[in-house]
């Protein structure tokens, strides 16, 4: 049995896989808690939800079973799986400093990552034992457009992600829409003024109503911010949408040469360059083509050798298979 001391989020990817190879895998949310019969708490009171799930979900693990943990680590509930002889796989997705991984090498006995660039970050941060890449499951239905929309885009407009990129080519190219979409935008009141050529699309239902209203996306992550991946870069592809994004972290393995990527991602005029390039009809042809091929490369079917590797990995376990 596999039980998540973390939201299904976290690991959904793993759960078809996992069930396939006859592995019960449960998450400690609401409903799952419930199912399994576990006594739970009303969210309403958050600390006393969170108790009762580590307390009482944990109870369930045997020597055999596993627990999945996403960042940051959850060190109370790795020591009761321990107890428990229990194994843990530690899943990380973000970056962060300040943290001793002292204990984490010592109690997780598999470290997944979601691409080469968040391992080697947090192997540079002291993050040692088992371990491998597994590339987030990107699973979006969707046939892209056969023309493209007219707008120049970008994910959660905040600081770190380039905001003032954004806005400084919005002022550029005055005849050009620019449309921003995401919940992290920054709130007004904060230095930025109104645009006429910008629009923000705060609610939606569908992210593709924002990516096929697109021309080109932008992907202007600024050096205070690690991007382990870059998810964005191909959503906007699945859509065939041209994707210009800063070369730094994950993106570049999120992209795998169908982005133009950025070198001085700090460098506004360096922006409008690359911009200026793509936005030519040739180019925008090019790159749609590019974005639609990267796609296809990166489907639920590619990506599903790299979890078999995963299940393999977590049969050895249980004394089945290759093992870690």
């Amino acid at each position: 049995m596999a039980i998540s001391y973390a939201t299904e989020g976290s690991v959904t990817s793993a759960k078809q896989p996992l069930e396939e190879e006859g592995v019960e895998v449960f998450y400690s949310d609401h409903a799952n808690l419930s199912a399994i019969g576990v006594p739970v708490t009303a969210r309403s009171d958050k600390k006393i939800y969170k108790k009762v799930a580590m307390s009482t979900l944990l109870s369930y693990l045997e020597p055999g079973d596993v627990l999945f943990t996403c960042f940051p680590p959850q060190e109370g509930a790795w020591k009761a799986a321990k107890e428990n002889g229990a194994k843990i796989i530690q899943k990380y997705t973000v970056v962060y400093d300040g943290y001793d991984p002292t204990l984490w090498n010592e109690m997780v006995d598999m470290h997944i990552f979601n691409s080469e660039a968040c391992r080697e970050a947090w192997q540079e941060r002291g993050v040692e034992g088992s371990n491998m890449v597994i590339y987030p499951e990107i699973e979006m239905d969707v046939v892209a457009a056969e023309s493209l929309g007219d707008g120049i885009g970008m994910i959660n407009p905040t600081k770190h992600k380039g905001i003032k990129i954004f806005d400084y080519l919005s002022d550029e190219f005055t005849d050009e829409k620019f449309i921003s979409a995401g919940g992290w935008a920054i709130k007004s009141g904060q230095g930025r003024k109104r645009r006429k050529n910008q629009e923000y699309m705060q609610h939606m239902n569908d992210i593709g109503d924002f990516y096929r209203r697109l021309k080109v996306l932008l992907v202007p992550t600024q050096e205070e911010h690690f991007e382990t991946f870059g998810r964005v870069v191909l959503e906007a592809m699945f859509y065939g949408v041209p994707v210009i994004a800063a070369n730094k972290d994950g993106i570049p393995e999120a992209s795998d040469g169908a982005a133009i990527l950025v070198d001085d991602y700090e460098s506004s005029e360096a922006w409008k360059e690359v911009l200026t390039k793509m936005l030519s009809d040739d180019n925008l042809i090019e790159y749609k083509a590019r974005s639609s091929e990267r796609a296809e490369r990166y489907n639920l079917n590619q990506l599903m050798g790299r979890w078999e590797l995963g299940i393999k990995t977590v049969a050895g376990f249980f004394g089945e298979g290759p093992g870690i």
